[in-house]
């Protein structure tokens, strides 16, 4: 196991799986972006590419490329070695089914079952399913390309199938394929305990990031005749739901996956913009039509969960919705999610209430002009409002301003906030200080309710102190010559965090017998680490910092720093060894105590007291 771990890592850099799921810029040595797993504004999120690992300043979280795959995807070790390992064309050994973890075996399910409905809908039975998608411009080459598939009219033909291949009833369950059955329902059908969900519905593939499928959108076959549906006794096909969706599982959560993200994420980075639509046809069609930074939430209004996944590869998101009531109030959430998450957002408009899907197909260029033209959110509103509200009529007036107020209340920049303020000035013929008078007056009624609390909160701010003894730490990692510096002055005493002073009694120790060798350069961070395996994540943690905050090192920013940091840490010991004196001498004094060792504290309080000037004075 240990030889395939270290076989995926030769072959896969860290850098280049991150890269793939955040945004990363160069810092130095290393490269930077914000945290994915806490909120944060300035990016204190590193990748040593040169060591192979990741750290985050704010959150405290890091390791190697493993850590960060789990973490990430939520995945357990065994699940994140087999998707690194079939990225990285890593062989593993077999892995007993019956020893499978539930996730795992919901992937593979998941996955025989994209197969087989595939097959399905490319066999005789499926020819109305696909006449009807041929009929939307979806060829056999379209089909193979998404993995769509046809679940046949019938109750129980995948359920079947995963029982004969002996996966176990619980995980099929677990799934979402099929539904659990009534007591009543199993006096007439046999004996499984289950039918199928997907019924007479072709299916469009839901994938995770990776690509993996992870649940189904299922779009009823158009209505051909009228007579009853044999899936649902009693009722007409006019009754069924138009798409039904796999229900949320261990693997899909509706709120954190959209759909074709795993297609378009890289052009998404690459444009530096996403478009989000509603329909998986509306995606579907638009990345078909070489549009493929589009993605498409999948059966769940656009959530902020959905928001912060785009944000990982921009900070550019345009929705586009439908033109009903349900499409424009879609907007207006997708609008805040956006906003909240500190993003730039625009609207893309299709005139003649026509979706994506059709207005590609039927009239491509009219789709160019609504990308190519875009609105930033705010025009969006303005030109809605202006549209619904009659401006003739104090009432029409009253109304517009209402909304538009509460639209510009949700901009950070004072420099939009007054552009928009003129702008609903003169459209509403009122003096732009009354309307601004009118919106502080909403903030200062908002800010009147406590704010709830932050899900992720950034640990403080190290003191001074312990960041003084980790930049020392890490300036003797990086720099062998540091020690020379620092060994006549510096003693674990001084470190207040138990790792400093394990890390640094482990270092002096690896000095002395590495110098016995007589080698210029005897020291690496590789070779400490192999001597003293417990200190490599608080060793890279420390590296990294390092190498973040000083990208350039010179011999003499190395020894102005080291003096520095040991200067603070040297004050630090000696007010804390005079406070404890005090706290000792007040003491005695209480119990009227031997004088013999009052007289030798005092005479240990004199001297530090004079080491202490001394360090005042070299400052």
């Amino acid at each position: 196991m240990a030889d395939t771990v270290q076989e995926i890592k030769s072959r896969l850099g860290i850098l280049d799986v991150i890269r793939d799921d955040m945004q990363l810029k160069p810092a130095g040595s290393s490269w930077k972006g914000l945290c994915p797993f806490h909120h944060e504004k300035t990016p204190s999120f590193f990748v040593s590419p040169d060591r192979q690992v990741w750290h985050c300043f704010g959150c405290g979280e890091g390791g190697d490329l493993f850590a960060f795959v789990m973490k990430r995807q939520g995945l357990e070790f065994r699940e994140a070695l087999e998707m690194l390992a079939t990225r990285a064309g890593v062989t593993i050994e077999h892995y007993d089914p019956r020893r499978m973890s539930q996730k795992s075996a919901l992937f593979e399910i998941l996955q025989v079952a994209q197969e087989l409905y595939t097959k399905m809908l490319l066999s005789p039975e499926g020819v109305g399913a696909r006449e009807y998608l041929g009929s939307r411009g979806i060829t056999t080459e379209v089909i193979d390309r998404w993995g769509i598939g046809y679940a046949p009219d019938a109750w129980d033909r995948m359920s079947l199938e995963l029982i004969r291949r002996k996966y176990r009833a619980e995980d099929i369950r677990t799934s979402g394929l099929v539904v659990p059955r009534k007591a009543e329902q199993k006096r007439h059908l046999d004996s499984l305990p289950f039918y199928d969900r997907f019924r007479n519905r072709i299916l469009f593939p839901i994938r995770d990031l990776q690509g993996r499928t992870v649940g189904f959108g299922g779009r009823v076959m158009p209505v051909t005749s009228p007579s009853p549906s044999p899936t649902r006794r009693g009722e007409s096909e006019h009754d069924e739901p138009k798409y039904i969706n796999t229900p949320e599982t261990p693997i899909y959560e509706k709120s954190k996956i959209l759909f074709a993200l795993d297609r378009a994420r890289h052009d998404i980075r690459t444009k530096d913009f996403a478009i989000i639509v509603e329909g998986y046809m509306d995606a579907l069609t638009a990345h078909e039509a070489g549009y493929t930074n589009v993605v498409a939430t999948s059966g769940t209004a656009m959530t902020a969960e959905h928001v912060q996944i785009v944000k990982r590869f921009t900070e550019n998101v345009a929705l586009s919705f439908d033109e009903d009531a349900a499409g424009r109030a879609a907007v207006e959430r997708g609008i805040d999610a956006a906003l909240a998450a500190g993003m730039n957002v625009s609207v893309l408009s299709i005139p003649n209430g026509k979706d994506p899907d059709e207005c590609i197909r039927h009239d491509p260029a009219l789709w160019e002009a609504a990308v190519r033209n875009r609105q930033p959110f705010l025009d969006y509103i303005v030109d809605r409002t202006i549209a619904a509200c009659d401006l003739t009529t104090v009432e029409g007036k009253k109304k517009a301003a209402k909304t538009i107020l509460t639209a510009i209340a949700k901009l950070t920049n004072p420099i939009e906030a007054t552009h928009y303020l003129q702008k609903l000035g003169n459209l509403v013929q009122v003096h732009e200080d009354i309307l601004r008078s009118a919106l502080t007056k909403s903030a200062g009624a908002k800010a009147t309710t406590p704010p709830q609390a932050s899900p992720h909160i950034a640990p403080e701010i190290r003191s001074r102190i312990i960041r003084a003894a980790e930049r020392i730490l890490g300036f003797l990692l990086k720099d062998r010559r540091t020690l020379t510096r620092v060994i006549s002055r510096l003693t674990p005493a001084m470190f207040s965090d138990p790792r400093g002073v394990a890390l640094y009694k482990a270092l002096v120790s690896f000095y002395t017998q590495e110098a016995t060798r007589d080698t210029p350069d005897f020291f690496s961070f590789d070779a400490f680490i192999a001597a003293y395996p417990e200190g490599k994540t608080y060793g890279n943690e420390l590296l990294l910092r390092i190498e973040q905050e000083f990208p350039t090192m010179t011999d003499a920013l190395v020894e102005t720093e080291v003096r520095g940091n040991l200067v603070v840490l040297e004050r630090a010991w000696i007010q804390s060894q005079l406070a404890s004196i005090t706290r000792t001498l007040a003491l005695r004094e209480q119990a009227a105590a031997d004088d013999q060792e009052s007289i030798r504290l005092m005479q240990e309080f004199t001297r530090l007291s004079e080491m202490l000037q001394h360090l005042d004075r070299d400052q």
